[in-house]
């Protein structure tokens, strides 16, 4: 099912883009999209909020065990 759309953040490149947020494997979990920049899957959703700009934090969140395992999964197929 697709939800719509999300901002995604690539791992591999850093690259900050949108794209189609659908379920993976029928999950409410939001499968990774394929970066513009450099190709790569390993890709999450990321949203950056409102407070992390005006408090000027610096440290981004990471993704977590869950989309490493998802992107252990793509790379294999």
């Amino acid at each position: 099912m697709v939800f719509g759309t999300s901002k995604f953040k690539c791992s591999e490149c850093g690259c900050h883009f949108e794209g189609i947020a659908a379920e993976y494997n029928c999950c409410d979990i939001i499968a990774p999209c394929r970066c513009p920049e450099c190709g790569s899957w390993h890709t999450f959703p990321y949203e950056e909020s409102f407070l992390r700009k005006l408090l000027k934090i610096e440290k981004e969140p990471k993704p977590d065990i869950l989309y490493k395992s998802i992107w252990k999964e793509i790379d294999n197929e």
